[in-house]
């Protein structure tokens, strides 16, 4: 190739005699310059700059143009081989390009329609009967004992046996249900601890009427636990919201009992002592109620409230004490 540093420029025409469609030659478009004396200047095309023929093909390359009514150049010195021009980028037909967009994007497609139809539960099946002998279940036979006089309970349970889809989903829908509902009672449970110590902050300031409303509150909040789902706890929620309800009922009933509010504090004590049938501080409130409200037949109610206190503490002076003021009252 030449300098084209001292190339005059305004010298420079380029040969188009009756504008004929331009050459290619070895994909190189061959351009002629007037510069003094003919030269050949090379110029690289790239694959899309190449023109159609007539019948769609590329135009086949041949000789170089001359300029009019001249010599042709001498000819050219032999050249080294020119390298290998560098790859050029492939590029995609628009038709190629949706097509391979499209197989990509339906293989995709399939990955998720896979994971639609693949089957959880069936696969849960597989790993909860991993191991088992479906001629040979395993029975347990359960008992719990009965409380305030009611019989006790047995039960006989099918603990491992090969279950269906239909039972794996059932379980786990009641796991999630049963998981759901112990946060519940638990989150209960603690609302109703914290009601009973404001409202024994509350009677310690003296007032009780506050207090009482805080402790008939904490007692409702524990009534579906304690009552209905009694159930659905363990053991040891049950033990501990049992023993929260009785205290939140004692000290109720020493609250209506203060406030003189007779039926609340003989219902309070009642229900204390119907888990509790000795329960002294209910005893002794509900017989003290009953002594405040004297209606009739409360006096020989009250007398039996002090007289089963007394059995439990034989040395419980305040009972003894209420019971000698009876004296002879009907």
């Amino acid at each position: 190739m030449h300098d084209l540093s001292s190339l005059d420029l305004d010298a420079v025409t380029v040969h188009q005699p009756r504008r004929p469609a331009p050459d290619v030659l070895g994909s190189e478009l061959v351009i002629s310059l007037r510069k003094s004396a003919q030269r050949e200047w090379l110029h690289s095309l790239l694959l899309d700059e190449a023109l159609p023929g007539p019948t769609g093909g590329v135009v086949a390359p041949t000789a170089a143009p001359t300029a009019a009514n001249m010599p042709p150049p001498a000819a050219p010195t032999k050249r080294a081989p020119a390298a290998a021009p560098a790859p050029m980028p492939q590029r995609l037909v628009p038709g190629k390009a949706d097509a391979a967009a499209a197989e990509r994007k339906g293989a995709l497609a399939d990955k998720y329609h896979e994971w639609d139809r693949f089957d959880d539960m069936s696969a849960l099946a597989q790993m909860e009967n991993a191991g088992l002998d479906p001629d040979a279940p395993t029975m347990t036979l359960r008992s719990t004992p009965g409380q305030n006089g009611s019989p006790s309970v047995a039960g006989l349970q099918c603990t491992e046996y090969v279950k269906d889809k239909e039972e794996i989903a059932l379980d786990e829908e009641l796991g999630q249900k049963r998981t759901d509902l112990q946060r519940s009672f638990n989150q209960t449970a603690r609302r109703a601890m914290e009601l009973k110590e404001h409202g024994n902050k509350l009677l310690g300031q003296q007032r009780t009427a506050e207090a009482l409303e805080a402790y008939l509150e904490g007692e409702q909040s524990l009534e579906l636990i304690t009552g209905h789902a009694a159930t659905l706890l363990s053991a040891q929620l049950r033990e501990l919201t049992g023993a929260l309800r009785r205290d939140l009922q004692n000290n109720g009933a020493q609250a209506a009992l203060t406030l003189r509010e007779w039926d609340e504090a003989i219902r309070l004590s009642s229900e204390v002592l119907a888990l509790e049938t000795a329960q002294p501080k209910a005893l002794y409130r509900r017989a003290a109620a009953r002594v405040g409200r004297a209606a009739p037949g409360d006096a020989e109610l009250a007398r039996a409230d002090l007289r089963a206190l007394l059995r439990v503490q034989p040395h419980n002076s305040a009972a003894q004490k209420l019971l000698d003021g009876l004296g002879h009252v009907v």
